[in-house]
C-alpha cells in the first residue's frame, strides 16, 4: 500500500494556468510549470538559477497528432530554458524540477535527464523495431510497455 502524501500547488499570479510551483510535503524539491508566453518573468525567479531538469512540450502545429517533447538539464536550468526560447518554437509550456537547496548537482541532473529520457525512448523503440517487451527490456532495463506512449514523440 502506498502512503499518502500532500502535493502543495501554489498559483504565483493568482492564474491557476499561469505559474505553479508545486511542493511536495517533506521533500526538498520543487517544480515550476509555466507557460511560454510568460517565460519572460518566470526566468526571473531565483529558483531557475540552481541546477535542475526541465521538460518542454507542445505541438509543432496544427496537424500534429502527437505532443513533442523535450527533457534536458542545465546547472542554470533557466539559463538552458532561456536558450530554447530562441531556437525551439514547438513548446507552449514547461516545467522545471531543482532543488529547495543545494542538493542537486550537475551529476544529480544528468542523471534524472536519462531517468526520465530513456523510458520515451524505449517507448519509441517497440512499435518502431517491432521489439516485444522482453527484447526491450534487456536494452533498457525497467522499460515502460509501449501502450504508455500515447500522445508523446520526442522533440
Amino acid at each position: 500500500m502506498s502512503t499518502a502524501y500532500t502535493i502543495r500547488i501554489h498559483a504565483v499570479d493568482g492564474d491557476p494556468e499561469g505559474v505553479r510551483v508545486i511542493e511536495r510535503m517533506n521533500w526538498t524539491g520543487q517544480g515550476i510549470a509555466f507557460r511560454r508566453g510568460g517565460w519572460s518573468s518566470t526566468k526571473l525567479r531565483d529558483s531557475l538559477a540552481r541546477p535542475g531538469v526541465y521538460i518542454l512540450a507542445g505541438y509543432g502545429n496544427d496537424e500534429d497528432d502527437l505532443m513533442t517533447l523535450y527533457i534536458g538539464e542545465g546547472d542554470g536550468v533557466g539559463d538552458r530554458i532561456e536558450s530554447h526560447t530562441k531556437n525551439k518554437d514547438f513548446w507552449a509550456w514547461g516545467i522545471a524540477f531543482v532543488s529547495t537547496h543545494t542538493g542537486l548537482n550537475k551529476a544529480h541532473v544528468q542523471w534524472l535527464e536519462w531517468a526520465l529520457e530513456s523510458p520515451r525512448v524505449s517507448r519509441r523503440l517497440l512499435p518502431l523495431r517491432r521489439w516485444s517487451y522482453e527484447q526491450t527490456n534487456k536494452v533498457f532495463p525497467g522499460a515502460a510497455r509501449a501502450s504508455d506512449s500515447h500522445g508523446l514523440r520526442a522533440a
